[in-house]
């Protein structure tokens, strides 16, 4: 028998996210709105719980640090056109801080 013993984070959109619901998730054409608009929403989620989130992974030796995700807002602030939008969620940036 296993028992988990932990915590356990959930993501996931809010009932009245209209605009999340719209998106049809198998519309290729789509893609790069849907992924821009999941990154927000779960951005501004850590962002409203970041106390309770950095208490949490604390408790497990993690330090929580939102600077790529704030990085990434910024950049996904300034983006037009889709394929600017893939190329930002794919490939995040580094902070100065963390390279070699």
């Amino acid at each position: 028998q296993t028992s988990f013993q932990g915590d356990l984070v959930v993501l996931e959109p809010a009932e009245s996210d209209a605009e999340y619901f719209q998106i049809n998730p198998l519309s290729f054409w789509r893609r790069a709105e849907a992924a821009r608009h999941g990154f927000v929403t779960v951005a501004r989620d850590v962002e409203r719980n970041l106390a309770r989130l950095q208490d949490l992974f604390g408790r497990y030796g993690l330090d929580l640090d939102v600077t790529r995700m704030n990085m990434m807002m910024e950049r996904l602030n300034d983006a037009g056109k889709d394929e600017d939008i893939v190329e930002i969620l794919a490939s995040p940036p580094v902070p100065a801080g963390w390279r070699d």
